[in-house]
């Protein structure tokens, strides 16, 4: 049996909703469902009641915003307006929304906004949620019930961050479900007193309540649905190579809550670990993926911690003076007097000499906190026997968990020998005699980079260096690579050819191998050579594809299913179709790997990079116009020049520029599928039979014998456009969802007329990059150049 919750971000829309009630609708052993309020309504619901407080009208608007809201997502969750279904729930939507209207108005009448009314006011997001979700599952075959949870949880009346009375909350959560055995849709975040007062259960309430009733069940697991894959090393918005924590335990996992985690919260932990319940934290967007599942112990031996959390924006306040040593009760009176105004202490540490006493609280509480300490102590700082209490402002606490680090040596200077080596300056230290985590309280500005440092030095300090599977090593491209590495030098990354492999043979040796080793290597095996890297015991393993093959872009998913990361020159599996491209994509995320293209357009030159930019930064790319075939280009102007066209084929072939077929290059299929490429790094979902491609030469491209084409149409078509004062020209371009590529000439009035050799010239016209594009010009072809990309997308994975 298992609880589900899900945040809002799974109930964010109408589309998530659905993706949400398909996740339900396949759980085996679902016996209650959690959900907090649509994404952004309690927010809405607490704006609403402080405008109605501050007797402001436009509490209306706000007011009328949520009721928009749920009475679209119905309609669009329930599109049978007819059904009995949807008359009655949009019914009982209705009758809450006036009841809320006519409390809020109450609120603006009375002009005043008690936290009572604060808490029954925000219920209705839960409340309205649920019900809404309910139906919409009963409507998709689901049996579902809704169950306010003020009906089953009981609290003390303590609004805004109410206790759970458990005692009363097991017993009528037992009665209630012994009665029903539909799938119960219950409200999170509230409760109520036992005169039946709403109150709300605080920061992370909806987890709180899925623990509730997962304990009140004695369920075999909870499951906490939100919008990342599981509890991570650190914040990824601080540090972008954090990875899902597999198996945590329950008071690491608290320690991190407290420290700033977000994904899980301390009271939600408590009643699953009273009750020895495993907590399952899944992403709704990436179901697939399993997540991160909190238990009795860790797993986490191999780093000896577990993870980086951190707390922003603090002050440190600093009580000093030589009428504390010796004195007892001096730590007492600050505690007490700090409580009794209800501010908290986030850190604490204190000198042996009991000289010094400083903690940690949250900026804005700070100058009252001093406020409070020297009138307590007045007489004290007035005799001198204590100083005026201190503020340091502008801090951030890091604090280091792991239960691997109890008894372990080396940690602690591991820590701080990190950060002096990037001279980050520590303020305070604190670690509780279990060893359990190591906190500290640096800078505010010095935080995201202690962040990284730290994560580096324990996760992936071993990973600059980087073992290699070169695969189409001896070719154009590959023995380049090769070449490069060898006089690649870093001195914190070492590179090591592990593996490489050519149309026949394939060698592997963790220590390193060498082209030259080739010829006394084992016939060629794909699916071995794959297998060998997965086995290489080193943490960071890059298979690199130098090949044009299909036969080894069939095997990507497989690679980055293995934990392989994937570096290729090769443009077929970005250019093949959907579902392969976006398999490929898919195997990468779940496994946790990159996938690295950079080089499929452009060679070395920053297209692919730039464009993802371009999407990333929200940055709507209207058109692109480019040269992407340097091979062509130079062809094109050779004939220009006066060369025959068949010379010049075979000039470029002997330069390296072409593919290894150049009749992939004639064909104008290498252009395309670059456009290709590019297309769908928007976002459009287009194949390569939806790109218009002019050719070169007739018939299908990868089965014409160049030397039987009749190739006089190309030097004829060159020689009348230079009496012209034209150009001929291979332009891709895309505009409108459109991708083309098209033999044309043109005149020096065009910004590509000047474009001539092997070089490429991609223009961006973007929404910022309207009027004048973004333009990236530079040689496009040849084996080196190609490599050099290939090098920088392997360091961008070492790094």
């Amino acid at each position: 049996m298992k609880v589900l919750k899900f945040g809002g971000s799974s109930v964010g829309k109408p589309k998530v909703i659905r993706q949400t009630a398909s996740i339900i609708q396949e759980s085996s052993g679902a016996r209650a469902v959690v959900l907090s309020a649509y994404q952004g309504i309690t927010d809405k619901l607490i704006l609403m009641a402080k405008l109605a407080g501050a007797r402001d009208r436009k509490y209306e608007d706000v007011f009328n915003t949520i009721a928009e809201i749920h009475y679209t997502y119905l309609d669009e969750l329930i599109s049978d307006f007819a059904s009995a279904e949807y008359k009655q729930t949009r019914l009982a939507i209705h009758e809450m929304l006036q009841e809320m209207k006519e409390i809020v108005y109450g609120i603006y009448l009375v002009k005043e906004l008690s936290l009572k009314s604060l808490d029954f006011v925000m219920s209705y997001g839960e409340r309205l949620s649920c019900t809404t979700v309910a139906a919409y599952l009963r409507y998709i075959g689901v049996p579902a019930e809704y169950l306010d949870a003020r009906n089953i949880i009981k609290t003390t009346a303590e609004f805004n961050s109410a206790k759970v009375l458990f005692a009363d909350t097991n017993k009528l959560i037992k009665e209630y479900f012994s009665l029903h055995s539909d799938l119960q849709v219950v409200t999170g975040f509230v409760g109520s007193t036992v005169e039946f007062e709403t109150t709300t259960l605080g920061r992370g309430g909806s987890d709180f309540t899925a623990s509730i009733l997962g304990a009140g069940l004695h369920a075999d697991e909870i499951e906490i649905w939100t919008d990342v894959d599981g509890v991570l090393t650190s914040d990824p918005r601080c540090v972008p190579d954090a990875f899902v924590v597999d198996n945590l335990s329950y008071v690491e996992a608290m320690e991190l809550s407290y420290f700033g985690a977000k994904v899980i919260y301390a009271p939600t932990i408590q009643p699953a670990y009273e009750n020895s319940i495993p907590i399952r934290i899944k992403n709704t967007f990436n179901p697939s993926h399993p997540g991160s599942v909190i238990g009795s112990k860790t797993a986490n031996t191999k780093y000896g911690i577990t993870g980086i959390a951190s707390v922003d924006d603090i002050a440190v306040l600093r009580v000093e003076g030589s009428g504390m040593v010796g004195i007892p009760g001096i730590v007492a009176r600050i505690f007490r007097t700090l409580s009794e105004q209800k501010i908290s202490l986030i850190l604490i540490t204190q000198a042996s000499s009991e000289h010094t006493i400083c903690f940690a609280v949250k900026k804005s509480l700070a100058f009252a906190a001093k406020r409070i300490l020297e009138k307590e102590f007045e007489l004290e700082i007035g005799g001198r026997l204590i100083n005026q209490v201190h503020i340091d402002q502008d801090l951030a606490i890091v604090s280091v968990v792991g239960e691997n680090m109890r008894h372990r040596t080396g940690v602690c200077g591991k820590i701080f020998g990190a950060l002096g080596k990037y001279h980050i300056n520590i303020i305070a230290i604190a670690q509780g005699s279990s060893e359990l985590n190591v906190s500290f309280v640096i800078e505010q500005k010095d935080l995201i980079r202690a962040l990284n440092v730290i994560h580096d030095e324990f996760f992936f300090n071993y990973l600059r260096k980087a073992n290699l599977y070169i695969i189409g090593a001896t070719g154009n491209v590959g023995n380049n690579l090769l070449k490069i590495i060898r006089k690649f030098q870093q001195d914190d990354i070492e590179i090591v050819v592990a593996g490489i492999a050519n149309s026949k043979n394939m060698i592997v040796d963790y220590q390193g191998v060498t082209a030259e080793m080739l010829d006394n290597g084992q016939p060629l095996n794909l699916d071995a050579f794959i297998a060998q890297a997965e086995a290489d015991r080193h943490p960071m393993k890059i298979v690199v594809d130098c090949t044009a093959s299909d036969s080894v872009s069939t095997k990507y998913v497989s690679i980055l299913s293995k934990g392989l990361h994937l570096v290729v020159a090769n443009k077929i599996a970005n250019s093949i179709d959907m579902h392969t491209y976006k398999a490929i994509r898919a195997s990468a995320k779940e496994a946790n790997v990159k996938f690295k293209y950079e080089t499929n357009v452009g060679a070395s030159l920053p297209v692919v990079k730039t464009l993802q930019q371009f999407v990333k930064s929200k940055d709507y790319v209207k058109k692109i116009e480019a040269l992407l075939s340097g091979s062509v280009n130079f062809i094109l102007t050779r004939v220009h020049d006066g060369v025959s066209f068949k010379d010049a084929v075979e000039e470029a072939k002997n330069l390296g520029y072409t593919e290894p077929n150049p009749n992939v290059d004639l064909s104008g299929l290498d252009v395309a599928r670059k456009i290709l490429i590019l297309s769908r790094e928007m976002g459009y979902e287009l194949n390569l039979g939806d790109v218009e491609i002019s050719s070169l030469i007739h018939g299908n491209p990868l089965h014409v014998d160049l030397s039987k084409c009749d190739l006089r149409d190309i030097d004829t078509l060159v020689s009348e456009a230079r009496k012209e004062g034209k150009k001929v020209k291979l332009i891709a371009g895309f505009e409108d969802g459109q991708a083309w590529v098209r033999l044309m000439a043109i005149d020096n009035s065009h910004p590509l007329y000047i474009i001539d050799g092997a070089n490429n010239a991609i223009r961006f016209f973007t929404r910022r990059y309207s009027k004048y594009p973004l333009v990236i010009s530079g040689q496009g072809a040849g084996g080196e150049l190609t490599a050099s990309g290939v090098l920088e997308d392997i360091l961008s994975i070492i790094n």
